[in-house]
Parts: structure tokens; sequence; C-alpha cells
């Protein structure tokens, strides 16, 4: 997803790959300042947890990582926000939209389970 900030739009990329401990590994790339903005806020989620937990640790995952993204040097410049105060505007998208995604997530990791279980049984 593309995010409006001072210095033009800036892009932000989850992945969800699978980790040698055999858990689903769910990593976030935002460069702001040099540094990756969603560093150390990986999350693992393993194969066999419930469906319903896993939506909402990817809801939480995209909520903090949209909180990180709008409150980036370039994000801020942009949209300054007062103490007390949300931002609003093209930086964070509706939480109807964030469910959408997480659960769009949700599908693609179910998927790919349903992948693994197929080579595994061959």
């Amino acid at each position: 997803k593309f995010f409006a900030t001072a210095v033009g739009p800036k892009e932000a990329q989850i992945r969800v790959d699978i980790s040698s401990s055999g858990k689903f590994w769910v990593n976030g790339w935002y460069l702001s300042e040099g540094n990756n903005a969603l560093a150390a806020r990986d999350v693992y989620i393993p194969f066999d947890m419930d469906q319903k937990r896993v939506a909402l640790i990817i809801d939480g995952y995209l909520v903090d990582a949209e909180m990180r993204i709008g409150s980036s040097y370039a994000a801020r410049l942009l949209h300054p926000v007062q103490p007390g105060k949300v931002l609003e505007g093209e930086v964070l998208p509706p939480e109807s939209e964030l469910m959408s995604r997480g659960r769009q997530l949700l599908d693609d990791i179910a998927s790919e389970i349903r992948a693994i279980e197929n080579i595994a049984r061959r």
C-alpha cells in the first residue's frame, strides 16, 4: 500500500512467509529516515492456530503497522497531529478496510495451509 507523505507517496509492504520453525511469519517493511518503521514487529502464527485468533492477531498487526507508519516523520509533516487528536485522512484507512485486509490475509494463510497439507500427503 502507498501512503501520502510530505516527500511523496511511500510504499509499505506486509509479507507472510513460512519460518524455519514451522510457523507463519508476518513481517512488514516501511522505510522512514533510513530505518524500517515496522522492524521488530514480526508476528509468528502456528499453522494449527484457531482462525478467529489468527484474524484478531492479523487485525492487531495491521492497526499497529498503520499507526507506526502514520507516526513516521514524513507522514507527520504532511498530517500534523495535535496531542489528544487522532490522525485522519489518507494515511489511515477506515477500520472496515483494515478488517477486510486482515480477513484477506487470513484467507491467504488458509490457502497456504491447504497447499502445505496437500504436499505433505503426497
